[in-house]
């Protein structure tokens, strides 16, 4: 008995310390956060940057999150698990969030997000826009919305103002939920305002894109030159009731054939799926079923896919070669930050991408400089000094990293 009540004791108080520790982990998590100016960095630094920004004219991110809690009635939401409930690993996870985003009070929490990510822009070699994406609601087939089960929430409205309030900056991806009641209506409103994409993570909304009764939403979209910017593959960002088979690339065959522009978000880079081609129906990666689509001619002029989040510690690269081999497809290629995934150090860390010679070891310090500085930048910076091992001439062209015209914006 008075071993277990030591154990509990020694427990309690390990529980006591990590919890009086939080801040220090985050922050070790997160990493430091310096001055975005150019004359922060050492001239070494600055040298590698213009030489690798040189060739970027016309940039767009084309997969950059904005959140909020609703403060300055911005409509945001996020689930109460994540910053109410006393439910440490979430809150925990917020944390590093915050921490992440800049964020210092959180009754300001949607202001200070927008200031940090502008400060990041701003501090980019080069004009840019970014693609700021709204996130719906997970409704049933009723049209109903499930709160319970909406781990954030971005309105349309949100994007479209900071859209207006800053046009140099923003560009605005809508999300509607094809089975809202009102899903129609919302879509013809926002193609009429001249809106060129719309936002889906179907694991987390609880859309099936290859479901038959959802075509008239297809048919509008396809009427407004709409691209859908989906999510595939796994998801582990959002936990809040996730269905990974919605991932599946193959499952947006069905918009494409009608003539929507698909954006493929992360190329399905990670997770398996059934191959709904094969007659046993077997499991196959995510990323294979994504390379059978990406050389299906038919698609040529309606298939993309965006690059955001293939660098990311818990991403195999494997997926990496096969992109970085197929430069055919790199017209069809954009670039995507993720935003904010880049400003937690521990998930954007290069260390795999330089033990496997991806990047060359004399880049480790500048790399690292320039994280301190400018996640946005550094993340740039990364996928611009990648190459297949061994081959150092084999990397994205610059195509993958200049705007799309052929997706409106």
């Amino acid at each position: 008995m008075k071993t277990i009540r030591i154990s509990l004791i020694l427990l309690g108080c390990t529980i006591i310390s990590l919890f009086l520790l939080q801040n220090q982990i985050v922050h070790l998590i997160v990493g430091p956060q310096k001055s975005t100016e150019r004359s922060s960095y050492s001239a070494e630094t600055n040298k590698l940057i213009d030489s690798l920004c040189n060739n970027i004219t016309n940039y767009t991110d084309y997969h950059c999150h904005v959140i909020g809690l609703g403060a300055n009635k911005t409509g945001c939401t996020l689930h109460p698990h994540l910053h109410q409930d006393f439910k440490p690993l979430d809150n925990f996870k917020f944390k590093i969030y915050k921490e992440a985003c800049g964020i210092r009070d959180e009754e300001h929490l949607d202001e200070e997000y927008i200031s940090h990510l502008l400060d990041l822009k701003h501090g980019l070699p080069f004009k840019n826009k970014s693609i700021i994406l709204a996130f719906d609601k997970y409704y049933n087939k009723d049209g109903n919305a499930i709160e319970e089960y909406t781990h954030f929430y971005v309105p349309n409205e949100y994007v479209i103002d900071l859209q207006t309030k800053y046009p140099n900056d923003f560009k605005a991806c809508i999300s509607i939920n094809p089975y809202r009641k009102d899903a129609l209506t919302e879509l013809e409103k926002y193609g009429e305002m001249g809106v060129k994409q719309l936002k889906w993570l179907p694991n987390a909304m609880g859309i099936n894109p290859s479901d038959s009764s959802i075509i008239p939403f297809y048919e509008l979209m396809k009427k407004y030159d709409i691209a859908l910017l989906s999510h595939t593959g796994d998801e582990h960002s959002v936990d809040t009731h996730l269905d990974q088979e919605l991932g599946n690339p193959l499952l947006l065959r069905l918009p494409l054939d009608i003539g929507v522009k698909v954006i493929v978000a992360h190329c399905a880079s990670i997770g398996d799926a059934v191959d709904l081609d094969h007659p046993e129906l077997i499991e196959t990666q995510n990323f294979e079923l994504f390379i059978r689509m990406m050389n299906n001619p038919k698609y040529d002029t309606l298939l993309f896919a965006d690059i955001s989040a293939i660098t990311l510690a818990n991403r195999s690269t494997a997926p990496l070669k096969v992109l970085l081999k197929n430069q055919q497809w790199h017209s069809r290629l954009l670039q995507g930050s993720d935003y904010p995934l880049p400003c937690i150090k521990q998930i954007i860390t290069p260390n795999t991408l330089l033990n496997e010679r991806f990047i060359d070891k004399k880049y480790e310090t500048a790399l690292h400089e320039i994280f301190e500085h400018n996640p946005l930048l550094y993340e740039i910076i990364l996928k611009k000094l990648i190459h297949l091992p061994v081959q150092p001439d084999c990397k994205f062209t610059d195509d993958v990293f200049l705007t799309n015209k052929k997706l409106g914006y």
